[in-house]
This record gives structure tokens, sequence and C-alpha cells, in this order.
């Protein structure tokens, strides 16, 4: 049986059947690294299901708690707990015994492998409810005197050790992601081109379906949500209507931005620039432009997001919101063009044109962002990035600078990364004005950030074992799915 952790070691190495079989004095330095890293696995998940086994008996099974709440509330803050903690036990079952089976423990990949394909699923719905758990309890301890009371007494139990009743919520999320890390280090550890490594490469691509499914179920929940806020505050006014909520449709960025516009001056022929704030929300396939109304946001004019292009600098040749006639038909025909003064644009304009709007016509914006990386990041989410502007550095994602995460930092849009301490992240752009984008190693999330939370990789040979690690991860999993073997590390990396 698995020692229970703080009671005896939790180190194979000093098992007492391990001391006694003489195993120590005939393996090498790195298969006894490796026994550790698989009997961590399985030590780890022990821990992982007293602590599951704490959940249910102190809070899923208190009665004054379920009291304290409407059944349905308990269905969303518990979920399925107890379908993951069956499946926990059952895993664990296997893992026991494969390390009862002899002082050296074969494998546990193998096993790995087999619940990820079976028993893990329960993961999926545990984690995809979180959002939903987490407002339910949020709500309650704000609104329920009573709710807010029995928590509070069922965590003085020194069996809680205190910790916050969210915390042990958290725990099927947190495991599932450990699990594929734990599974990485054991890969690491296995002899190149061996049964063992096969088995291992098989059991993380298992884990990082299980892991990507419970991601993109959190990210539709909160997509829908998000859809859900914003439909409250949208007034189609004086236009066709859109319905904006859909299972495949995501916002891309929103924000509120400046509209340089001109007017004639009385009496003359002279043009004087002006400004006016003009909110933009941009969905993957719809672009809507709004004016702010007593707390609501009323839309203008929208498009197809494959009618709009953005560029940097103001319009060419006509004035902002400047119509023009289409394959539809023709409109007004557009002012005529601004002053040399007026046309004269901040390093923080660009362009927004809609070749074809609701109402088929062509229409151009002059807009202003409140810095150079955010009108990039603007003019990026309605097209792609097609060159570099000056002072600005786009790398290849091999030849790309890393840097590793110092200050923990929550993304504000959804255009961009959060980083936890000790991330590390291929940079592929780079702003004057202190902001980077890049691609997280762990999974492959793309996203911007502030270089200001972040540290610069400048050790070669650590940005060279970042790279190895990861591409012998990544070589494990094509391997795999091709039946061939990998060509060889990434350009430039020894």
């Amino acid at each position: 049986m698995v020692p229970v952790p703080g009671a005896t070691s939790t180190l194979w190495q000093d098992l007492p059947h391990v001391r006694e079989s003489g195993l120590l004095e005939e393996l090498s330095s790195d298969d006894i690294k490796r026994q550790e890293a698989l009997f961590e696995l399985v030590i780890s998940e022990a821990s992982y299901l007293r602590s599951l086994a704490l959940v249910s008996d102190v809070f899923l099974s208190s009665a004054a708690l379920a009291a304290a709440m409407e059944p349905r509330d308990h269905r969303v803050l518990f979920s399925n707990l107890a379908e993951v903690k069956e499946a926990s036990a059952r895993f664990l079952l296997e893992l026991e015994d494969r390390v009862d089976e002899s002082p050296l423990i074969a494998d546990v990949c193998d096993i790995v492998l087999s619940h990820a394909q079976r028993g893990f699923r329960a993961y999926v719905p545990y984690v995809t409810n979180q959002p939903y758990q987490e407002q339910v309890y949020q709500r309650l301890m704000q609104e329920s005197v009573q709710f807010a009371s029995v928590v509070s007494r069922l965590v003085e139990d020194r069996r809680c050790e205190r910790l916050p009743f969210t915390s042990f919520l958290i725990l099927p999320f947190q495991r599932i992601t450990r699990l594929k890390l734990l599974v990485e280090n054991i890969l690491k550890r296995t002899e190149l081109g061996s049964y063992a490594e096969e088995t291992a490469g098989s059991a993380l691509r298992a884990l990082e379906k299980i892991v990507h499914e419970c991601n993109e179920g959190v990210r539709k929940m909160k997509q829908v949500e998000e859809l859900i806020a914003i439909a409250k505050v949208i007034d189609f006014h004086k236009i066709k209507a859109v319905g904006l909520i859909s299972q495949s449709r995501r916002l891309v960025k929103k924000g509120e931005l400046l509209e340089v516009t001109t007017h004639r001056v009385l009496g003359g022929s002279r043009l004087r620039a002006g400004h006016r704030p003009l909110h933009l929300v941009i969905f993957n396939d719809l672009l809507l432009l709004a004016k702010k109304s007593a707390g609501r946001l009323q839309v203008l004019e929208y498009a197809h997001r494959a009618m709009a292009q953005a560029t940097p600098g103001p319009a060419p040749a006509s004035a902002p919101g400047a119509t023009a006639p289409t394959a539809a038909g023709a409109s007004t025909p557009p002012p005529p063009p601004p002053s040399p003064a007026a046309s004269s644009s901040g390093d923080n304009d660009f362009l927004l044109v809609l070749l074809e709007n609701h109402e088929r016509r062509h229409t151009e914006h002059r807009l202003r962002a409140p810095s150079p990386s955010d009108m990039q990041r603007w003019i990026d989410a309605i097209s792609p990035p097609k060159h570099t502007d000056d002072g600005e550095q786009i790398y290849e994602d091999w030849d790309c600078p890393q840097v590793q995460c110092v200050h923990a930092y929550t993304a504000q849009q959804a255009d961009e990364l959060a980083l936890e301490q000790a991330d590390v992240v291929n940079v592929t752009r780079k702003t004057p004005d202190g902001w980077m984008q890049g691609v997280r190693l762990a999974d492959d999330q793309r996203g911007w950030f502030p270089a200001s939370y972040v540290e610069e990789i400048t050790n070669y040979h650590v940005r060279a074992r970042n790279l190895r690690e990861r591409f012998r991860v990544l070589c494990a999993a094509q391997r795999l799915q091709d039946g061939g073997a990998c060509a060889g590390p990434p350009p430039g990396v020894p």
C-alpha cells in the first residue's frame, strides 16, 4: 500500500522493501530518478483522493450546508464530485496494485492511459461547470448569512487545516492539470525509443485531450456568458437587429476608441477636426460600431467581419465615416477631402474600412487608440497582421526570445494571455510601448501580456533546455500519430 504523507517517507528510495531489495546499489542515478517520478504520481494520487474524501465527508454530506441553499445551487456547487472521487479511487487501486507487485515499479503510464480513455471523462463536466460553481458560491456568501455561517463552521474542522472551502472545490481541475505535468516528467526520464516511452507518450496525449476538453468547456461557457452580458446592453437603434447569442460565436475584442471626425467651419470651406467616443465590439464573424447612451450601447452600424479591414494611419483621401458605392448600388457621395491639418493623425490612429455594412454601403472610420500597442491589437483583431511597423519586432516560432513570468498577470481582454509565476512563453511579437505577444509552452495558448510581468531568459543553455524538453514531448506525440520518427530538434537547438 502507498504510505500516508506525513506518516512515513514519500520517496521511493526510502521505502523499507526497496532498501532491503538492494536495488539502490544496482540502479543508475537516472533509473532512480525515473522510479521517483513514477512513485510521485502514485503518492500524489493517494493524497488527492484523501482530499476528495474530506470534501465529501465534511461538505457534500453536510445536512446543514444542504439546508442553507436551494437544491439547484447544491447541484451546481458540487456538480459530479462523487463521480470524480470514484474515478480517482479506481485509478489509485490499480496504481497501488502495481507498486505492490515489485520493489521496482515497471510503469504506471499504461494505467494512466487506460483511465484517461475512460474514467477521467468525469473531469470534463466538473471543470466545465467551474465558472457557474464560482458564481453560485460568491452569490450565496454575499446573500445568505446562513450559508456563510455554516461554511465558516465547517472549515474549522481540524481535518480542513483552516483552508478555504473554495480550495477544495478546485481540486479536480488542479489534479488533471498536474497529472499531465507528472506524465511529462516521466516521459523526460524514459529511455528514447523504448516501449515505455511510447506508452508515456500515449498517456500524455490522452491527458492533453482531457485537459483541452476541460479548457474548451470552460471557454465556451464563459463565451456564452459574455454573449449574454453583451446582448443585455446592446440596442439596435433604428436599424435591423441581429441575434447575438450563438454557440458558434465568440467575442474577440471590445472597447472604446475615439473616432476622429471633421466638420465644415460655418461660413467657410475649411474643415475642422474633432472626435467622439465610439465603441467597437468584434466577434469572430461580426463587427459592431456603437455609441454609449444611458449605460447601453446603441448600434450605429455593423458588418460581417470578413467585410472589415484595418490599416495604420488616417484615411488617404476621404473623411472619416465617408461612404462610397458598392456592387449593391450607389450611396451618398463622400464629402470633400479634409484639409492637411485635419488629415494629420497621431501615432495611434488607424483606418477602419467596412467594405460592405448592414446597408450594403462602403464606409470608412478613422479611429484613435490610447497607445501604439492598443492600436496594433485592434488592427490584429480586425485584420490579420501582414507586415511589421516601425519599432515592432516579429519572430519565427523557433527563432524567438523566451520569457518567464515573474508576476502573475490576469487577462483584461479576450486577446490577452493570463500568466502564472514561472510560466515560460515564446515571444512572437514585441511593441515599442512594452507589450508582448507570445505562446505559452505548457499549453500553446497565445495572447498579449505586459513586458513588465516577465523576464527574458537570456541564458542560452536554459532556453535550449526548455525547447528540447518541449520538442521531445511534441515529438513523442507526433511519432505516435504518424507511426514514424521525428527528424530532429528545431533549428538552432543543440
